[in-house]
Parts: structure tokens; C-alpha cells; sequence
């Protein structure tokens, strides 16, 4: 044989006491929330508002402005600094950048041709120009040639001129670590256009 449960209660009793610990938890958590608003806004008007005072006299007012207007004064003699030095600096770096002036430099280049100096200046004249002055190596004349023409066809670098080329003898290192007995020494001195 087997064994029911039977419910004796009657449904509307269980169904009232459903609901009234429905609205019971509710309530409860309700309740909660608004306690916790509420301290939350008692924390911000008693501890954390009161921590600011109000300037209630003539005199604490007079100071306070005096402080501001102080502080005021030592900024603006900051920003006067500030803009002493961007002229300083503007004014040096006015011309080309270097890298502008290296990045070029390194499109003209060959893989038979490397530099062992590089004199960058700021010539002053009747206009300021930077002069370039470059010293290096290379493999034959014809990477000479081809590096001199490289730099004549690129708009950025004006009156190209080769000064020297000498073959020299000895051991000179390559930039790939090996060495030469031979090889040409050259100078070359260039100016810098605007464009």
C-alpha cells in the first residue's frame, strides 16, 4: 500500500500566507534600500560637505580672495616661462629636422657607399640654411657616381658639390665587418632647400 500526503490545510490559507511572505521580503528588502540611501546622504551632507567651510566673515572672505588672486598671479607668471621657453625653442628648431634631413639622406644611399661623418650646420647668411658635409667610403667611382647622382635627382638637397676622391690604401672596415685594401675616400658638401 502506498502513502499520500494529503493536504488537510484549506488553498486560500496557504495561499495567503504565501503572499503575505511575499510582500514581507519585499518590504523588507525595500526598507533596506531606502536605509541605505539614506546614509548615504547623511554621509555626504554631515561628514564630507562639512569638511568644506563656508567663508562666513568679511575678513576670512578678503584672505581667501587675496590666496586666489595670488595664486592667480604665480600661474600666470608660470605660463610666461612656458611661453619664453616655446619661443626659445621654436626659433631652434624652426629649420628642417635632422631626422627629415637623415631619412633622406639614407633614400639617396647605395649598398657600396657608407658615410664616416656627417656635419650637420646652421649657415647664416643673407637666409639661414643648413649645410651638410658628408665624409665617407665606397667600393669604385661608379658607386661614387651613382650616390652623387642619387643626391643631384632628390629635390631636398641643393649645390651638391664633390670635393675630394682619393683612393686610399690600408685597411678600412666596411659596414658589413669585413675590410678593404682599397677604396675611395670622398667629401661631398650640400645645402638644404625649404621644399
Amino acid at each position: 500500500m502506498a502513502l499520500r500526503e494529503i493536504n488537510i490545510a484549506d488553498p486560500s490559507v496557504i495561499q495567503r500566507q504565501f503572499l503575505t511572505r511575499h510582500i514581507t521580503f519585499w518590504s523588507v528588502c525595500l526598507l533596506g534600500i531606502l536605509c541605505l540611501i539614506s546614509a548615504y546622504y547623511l554621509y555626504q551632507t554631515r561628514i564630507v560637505l562639512s569638511h568644506k567651510n563656508p567663508v562666513t566673515n568679511l575678513t576670512e572672505m578678503q584672505n581667501h580672495i587675496a590666496a586666489r588672486i595670488e595664486k592667480i598671479n604665480q600661474l600666470k607668471g608660470e605660463l610666461q616661462k612656458l611661453q619664453a621657453r616655446q619661443g626659445t625653442i621654436e626659433a631652434i628648431a624652426k629649420g628642417k629636422p635632422f631626422a627629415a634631413i637623415i631619412s633622406r639622406l639614407a633614400e639617396s644611399m647605395n649598398d657600396e657607399t657608407w658615410l664616416s661623418r656627417l656635419d650637420i650646420k646652421n649657415v647664416k647668411g643673407e637666409d639661414t640654411k643648413i649645410e651638410l658635409t658628408l665624409d665617407g667610403f665606397t667600393f669604385s667611382n661608379a658607386k661614387m657616381g651613382d650616390f652623387l647622382n642619387n643626391l643631384n635627382h632628390v629635390s631636398f638637397f641643393k649645390d651638391v658639390t664633390l670635393k675630394y676622391a682619393n683612393e686610399v690604401g690600408g685597411d678600412v672596415a666596411t659596414p658589413k665587418g669585413g675590410h678593404l685594401s682599397k677604396s675611395i675616400q670622398f667629401q661631398i658638401v650640400c645645402t638644404v632647400s625649404d621644399k
